[in-house]
Formats: C-alpha cells, structure tokens, sequence
C-alpha cells in the first residue's frame, strides 16, 4: 500500500514537472519564432534544468547556437563582397564589382544596396564602353588628317579634323589644325595671286 502511494506520488510529481516542462518549452518555442535568440536560448536552459534526461532543449540550444555562428560568418562574408565590390567600383572594375555585388546578393537575397549598385555598375560599364568606342574612332580620324596633312592634301585633312572635332567638341587639336590648313591655304591662295599678278604684268610688258 505505501508502494501505491508512492508511485502514485512520483506519478504526480512526473506530471507536474512534464506540466512545467512543456509550458517552458513552448515559450521557448514562441521565443524561437519571434528570433529572439537570446530569450529562447534562456527558456530552453530553464526547460532543461526542469527536466534534464530530456536532451530536446539541449538540442534546440545548440540549434541555436549553430545558427547564430553561420549567421555571424554569413554578416562577414556578405561586408567582405560589398567592401570588394565597392573598392572595385572606385577603380572602375565593373566587372569584377557585379561579380562580388551577386555574391553578396546570394547570401542576402533581400538587400536592395547590391541590386542598386549593379545597375550603376552596370550603366557606368555601359558608358565607359561608349565612351571608348568614341576615342577608338577620334583617334583614327585624327591619324588619318594627320597624315594627309603631311602629304599636303589639305582639303581632305581639314574634312578629317572636322569629323574629329565634331565628336569631341571641347579638344582643341583638330581646332588648331584646322586653322593651321585655313592659313596654309590662305599664304597659298595669296601666292597664287602673287603669281598671277607677275605673269599678267609680264604679259602686258611684252605686248
């Protein structure tokens, strides 16, 4: 009979600490959804001191713990690729940039600065592509007037520095060739009339 009593006793005190156990373990669980980390962690140390042969809140601590370590390496990972990128950025590296931007991109899909920063990448490569498009073809147009120009071909040497001035309108070289032409064909118009003149005098001396 005081065996009866005692399990009976034992089976009460069982389900008071099961009781007790379960409410700590769903406040922890609550914890665990809203990521409060720290309180979760806390309320499942409690649930195990209440019931320490049940190993499932030890389990969910080092869950936790786990977690919260990927997270930390996961937040360096991520400010190492944005810290490249940028710096890459700086150097006008697009490509090497948008390669660290998408990197970081796939640690934190949700974040809005990388997706930002590989538009303005990926515009200023653009520009950048444009803008040497432009200089390959300035470039030739002025090698092309120059040597016309040193074959003396002037009106097809003035056409080129023309077309070269019209794609860069603030570079003064072709401006300066080509009034550097406008004077050699002026001295050689005025020559030309110099000639002229002394041959029509001429003329008329022997008539």
């Amino acid at each position: 009979k005081i065996r009866e009593l005692e399990r009976k006793k034992q089976e009460l005190e069982d389900a008071e600490i099961n009781k007790q156990f379960l409410a700590k373990m769903n406040e922890a669980q609550k914890f665990y959804k809203e990521k409060d980390w720290d309180n979760a962690k806390k309320t499942y140390n409690d649930a195990s001191n209440i019931k320490p042969s049940d190993r499932s809140p030890i389990d969910r601590i080092n869950e936790i713990d786990n977690m919260l370590a990927n997270m930390k390496l996961d937040e360096e990972n991520y400010n190492n690729f944005i810290k490249k990128a940028d710096d890459y950025l700086a150097e006008k590296n697009f490509d090497d940039a948008i390669k660290n931007y998408n990197s970081a991109i796939n640690i934190k899909p949700l974040e809005t600065y990388p997706k930002d920063k590989i538009k303005e990448a990926e515009s200023l490569k653009k520009d950048q592509q444009a803008q040497a498009e432009l200089d390959r073809k300035y470039n030739k147009l002025i090698k092309d007037a120059d040597l016309q120009l040193k074959n003396l071909i002037y009106d097809q040497s003035k056409i080129l520095y023309t077309q070269a001035s019209s794609l860069k309108p603030s570079e003064s070289y072709p401006k300066d060739q080509i009034a550097l032409i406008d004077q050699k064909l002026s001295d050689i118009a005025a020559e030309n009339d110099r000639l002229a003149k002394l041959k029509q005098d001429y003329d008329a001396e022997i008539i």
